[in-house]
């Protein structure tokens, strides 16, 4: 299988080939980050050694130090929010590397965008009190790496500071013992900031695989009239745009390699940041005839339109194998839909007798500038000649999709209910905190992102008006705030129905209230940046919404927390199955105050007897 060349960029793929025996490994990890304190916080933060074995904020990680790099780093930095009241969180560098448990010491230099970085650390085992560890961070001085220069030049000032203690500042120092699955966070001011050091040792059974090199040419592909599909192209086209009248072309630029397969696709006219991601999505599963040139199949790129119109016709297909269990076929299921039906037209009853206070914490990555050409890049450079001659030395300079100096939490606090305008179902946030400081009163949160309606989760799927367009199969049972469920998988007829690609919604065995619901698929508003990344990048992202519902009211289950996960798949063959995480959401639901009248307008009872 050749990496695909489009549009004039080649990507050069880098890593030592090795690999390293599985027994009796372990896995070091170590990450830097370089933290902006929130305007309003306390700027003083004292030097500090969490463990994770003693500090309550940190238990959650003793869990996770065996998981992916990617998702170590996503909670990494979600704790470190949690530790500090802090703006933005920038990734300096990180470090995994197996070990085989004897006592060593290691020498790492590390080119940032602004810095050099030195890393020392050692282990040693002491057979009565565990792993002895030190570890000393320095930072290249002010104003030696300049943006704008090449990565040879940075990378060989890199191999210079890093010899040279002149040029270096000491940040921190330390030694203290490390567990196996007991991470530990160092905290250390700085100038402009704070310094984080994480590190976290775990038994290691699967060793460390790397790839060869890789080079990809950057030609261009040959410009052709476009050729035949040997696919139907039909992509989804949401009601809710149908009906809002959203129609046109959009126009794009097409890649194919030898065979036809497509293997880009450029959006050079866009219609709607949805419709076009529908489109390209559509076309990077689709075959085309090969291009010819000279008797010869060559890679080619053609122009290509799809026109949007109210009569298209939605692709109707089943997905992955799945079979729709009809209530002849399935009694067990059949009463299953029912009982939740009903439930669920009682639930939608309840909304706008109450109001609750709402929290929303949101991590945001962001991607870097032309981030279709990233990939890892690691070279080597040799460094200036000594009495003992030039030495080959490698400096590591990862790049991924996301720009970690782009990450940033959002946090709001809010007064949340749900109100009816001109027949139309919305929520209200009415603005209480804004990143822990107070915000006027009055004030609206009108962000469409967290616009999901959890008390419609499950609605949108198991009411009688839209089972119709889903497909059901009875799951496993299981268990949902503590409570024994029938597990319930939906899949639409059409393969999307208004963002939703699939669910498992979780349904009480007794009375068919809804305590969870997860939605995989990408909603079609308010998250038009993610359509955009992906329509650039050429990927499909997993786009993950759950709903939980633990707070008990009468015969009703309501929401208490919705979770939003968006992940992008790493470009290139090489790294198949590797994520980069782009944004998680958290809205957690509390204090919930019921009202005698439902109105579209200010609440005007409460409980208590007291107007708002």
């Amino acid at each position: 299988m050749k990496p695909a060349k489009f549009f004039g960029f080649s990507i050069f793929l880098l890593v030592s080939s090795s690999w390293v025996q599985a027994t009796d490994t372990y896995l070091l990890r170590i990450q830097a980050y370089q933290a902006t304190i929130s305007g309003d916080a306390s700027s003083e933060h004292p030097a500090s050694l969490l463990k994770a074995s003693q500090e309550p904020r940190l238990t959650s990680l003793r869990e996770l130090v065996a998981t992916p790099d990617k998702e170590w780093s996503a909670n990494i930095i979600k704790t470190l929010f949690d530790l500090a009241d802090l703006e933005a969180v920038n990734e300096l560098f990180t470090i995994a590397r197996p070990w085989d448990g004897r006592s060593r010491d290691w020498l790492d230099r590390f080119l940032g965008a602004e810095s050099v970085f030195r890393l020392e650390t050692s282990a040693q085992k002491r057979s009565d009190e565990g792993l002895a560890f030190r570890v000393a961070v320095f930072r290249s001085k002010e104003g030696l790496i300049r943006r704008g220069e090449s990565l040879e030049v940075n990378a060989r000032k890199a191999i210079e500071a890093g010899a040279n203690p002149k040029k270096m500042d000491q940040v921190v120092e330390t030694e203290f013992m490390l567990d196996i699955a007991d991470p530990v966070i160092l905290c250390s001011p700085l100038k402009d900031g704070l310094l984080f050091v994480v590190i976290s040792l775990a038994l290691d059974h699967l060793g460390q695989r790397h790839e060869a090199p890789v080079e990809t040419s950057a030609e261009e592909p040959e410009i052709v009239t476009a050729p035949r599909t040997l696919d139907t192209i039909l992509p989804y086209y949401p009601e809710s745009l149908q009906k809002r009248h959203i129609t046109g072309r959009v126009g794009l630029l097409v890649a194919i390699d030898e065979s036809g397969k497509v293997v880009g696709a450029k959006v050079i006219r866009p219609l709607h940041p949805y419709l076009d991601y529908s489109v390209v999505q559509t076309l990077l599963a689709a075959q085309f005839e090969p291009a010819v040139k000279d008797g010869k199949r060559i890679e080619a790129a053609f122009p290509y339109e799809y026109s949007f119109e109210p009569a298209t016709t939605p692709n109707q297909k089943h997905r992955d194998g799945f079979r729709a269990q009809t209530p002849s076929a399935s009694p067990e299921l059949d009463d299953v839909l029912s009982r939740s039906a009903a439930y669920c037209q009682a639930l939608a009853r309840s909304m706008g007798q109450y109001v609750c206070e709402e929290t929303i914490s949101e991590i945001r990555y962001n991607p870097r500038p032309n981030a279709e050409r990233v990939v890892d890049y690691v070279k080597t450079f040799r460094s200036s000649r000594s009495n003992r001659g030039g030495e080959q030395v490698m400096v590591g300079a990862r790049l991924t999709i996301m720009d970690p100096r782009l990450t940033t939490m959002t946090r709001y606090l809010c007064d949340y209910q749900i109100v009816q305008d001109s027949g139309l179902i919305k929520e209200r946030r009415m603005i209480i905190k804004r990143g822990g400081r107070k915000v006027p009163q009055g004030m609206v949160l009108e962000e469409k992102r967290y616009s999901l309606l959890p008390i419609m989760a499950a609605a949108k799927i198991l009411s009688p008006a839209r089972q119709g367009l889903f497909d059901f199969r009875l799951e496993r049972a299981g268990k949902a705030e503590g409570r024994e469920c029938d597990i319930v998988k939906a899949l639409p007829e059409n393969g999307n129905e208004e963002g939703v690609e699939s669910a498992k919604i979780w349904i009480g065995k007794k009375d068919g209230r809804v305590l969870k619901c997860e939605i995989e698929g990408v909603p079609v508003e308010g998250f038009e940046d993610v359509l955009n990344d992906c329509v650039q990048l050429n990927i499909r992202p997993r786009f993950v919404i759950t709903f939980e519902y633990g707070m008990d009211h009468g015969a009703l289950a309501l929401p208490t927390q919705t979770a939003v996960r968006v992940e992008y798949p790493v470009p290139g063959f090489l790294r198949s199955g590797e994520v980069e995480i782009k944004a998680t959401i958290t809205m957690k639901y509390s204090k919930y105050r019921y009202f005698d009248v439902l109105t579209g307008h200010d609440v005007t009872k409460s409980p208590q007897g007291g107007s708002r």
